[in-house]
């Protein structure tokens, strides 16, 4: 977590160019229009999933609309050819307006999409420029310090917080021989193999990429069930997983046409029961990780390890990478042969933003030093208090025993 300060607004480009043609979005209809060639520009660029028109629609029309926001496209043309977009949505606080990007922010990867090419920089300046004039902060929930979005905001932001995460990466399009992969990771394929032949001596045993929309909800409401169960006996907090506009959200996403949205379920079959499932973000050259569970009465057949190790399967055959997302947990190590960073950022795109990110510099500072003030003092628990309480405890057992 850091705080940077870069370019202000009087050193930006000059707005005036005869050649590109800079327009902001602000009804529905103009934002349904634009899907074909959104798309068309995603497939182009090869940006992620949550970055096509369907995920921001939907994010749109279950969340962000909902919330207050207001649309604010910028769009960029060439003699009538999108060659930029970024799509925002604009809240307008109590003493400043706040730039999101439509979507779902708590899952969202962003950059800027901006058609390949010589010009890519100066069209993402551009976007930028034009952000600057339609609002004062912008938050950024994830991206990648490779980005074109990172790039120009290092450039051009007023100042901004970075909160650094680190995601966990299956490489498997680097492989063109799928063992060779299974080579550099952990996982066992023989281990995999051993759990699905226990498994198929209950019955039959089938594995699907669901395509049918009935099915594909069905086993929504039964994922997030199981979900939802598995984090209360836990005892952990939901997040989004138990709002009514997220299940919408995910639900309008798995009801429009296939070859539009880029959700997927992937599920796992004992005797046409279903015992697994994972939902995923099919991008044009990742698959990002959302949601995974298991009916935990299979948990001695290892169902949900059967099921990743067929995504990674199924990965390869795609020539795309999986990301795991943020967070270190048991099976991202095992299937995992590669680790980046993820930044999120507060953005002060005008002066007037400098002391809200001020304020949220503060917050992350202090959850920083709390962290490491916990990190410490458990250190200091396991290392000396604890060793030392037992020490005291056997004395003292003695010295009953000696009495």
């Amino acid at each position: 977590m850091d705080c940077s300060v870069g370019g202000g607004i009087d050193d930006q480009m000059d707005a005036r160019d005869p050649v590109l043609d800079v327009s902001i979005v602000e009804d529905e209809i103009g934002f349904q229009g634009l899907a074909p060639e959104w798309d068309a520009l995603i497939a182009e660029a090869g940006h992620p999933g949550c970055m096509g028109f369907a995920w921001a629609w939907a994010g749109w029309e279950h969340s962000q609309r909902g919330a207050g926001g207001a649309l604010c496209i910028i769009v960029i043309r060439r003699a009538g050819r999108l060659v930029g977009l970024w799509p925002l949505v604009r809240f307008r606080r109590r003493l400043h307006r706040e730039l999101r990007p439509l979507g779902w922010n708590e899952w969202d990867d962003m950059d800027l999409l901006v058609l390949p090419g010589p010009e890519r920089m100066r069209v993402g300046l551009w976007l930028w420029e034009t952000a600057q004039r339609c609002g004062d902060v912008l938050f950024i929930p994830f991206t990648r310090p490779s980005s074109l979005l990172t790039q120009v905001l290092n450039q051009r932001a007023v100042a901004s917080t970075r909160d650094v995460f680190t995601t966990h990466i299956a490489d498997v399009s680097a492989h063109r021989d799928f063992d060779r992969y299974l080579d550099t990771i952990i996982c066992s394929r023989r281990r995999i193999a051993r759990s699905r032949r226990q498994l198929a001596e209950l019955g039959s045993v089938a594995i699907r990429v669901e395509t049918e929309t009935a099915d594909k909800l069905r086993c929504l409401r039964w994922t997030l069930e199981q979900k939802m169960a598995w984090l209360q006996g836990k005892g952990l907090k939901d997040g989004s997983l138990g709002r009514a506009d997220f299940t919408a959200f995910l639900e309008s996403l798995l009801t429009v046409d296939t070859a539009a949205s880029p959700l997927r379920i992937l599920s796992l079959y004992s005797n046409e029961n279903l015992i697994a499932t994972n939902i995923i973000t099919l991008g044009s050259k990742d698959i990002f990780f959302n949601i995974t569970t298991y009916d935990p009465i299979y948990s001695r057949f290892s169902p949900g390890s059967i099921l990743h190790f067929y995504l990674l399967e199924w990965a390869h055959s795609l020539e795309c990478n999986i990301d795991f997302r943020a967070g270190t947990v048991g099976y991202k190590l095992e299937l995992c042969d590669v680790t980046a960073a993820l930044n999120r950022h507060l953005v002060a795109l005008r002066w007037a933003g400098l002391p809200w990110v001020a304020r949220e510099w503060v917050r992350l500072t202090y959850l920083r030093v709390r962290g490491r003030y916990r990190r410490a003092l458990g250190w200091i628990v396991s290392r000396w208090v604890k060793p030392w309480a037992m020490l005291m405890r056997s004395w003292l057992r003695e010295a009953v025993r000696a009495r």
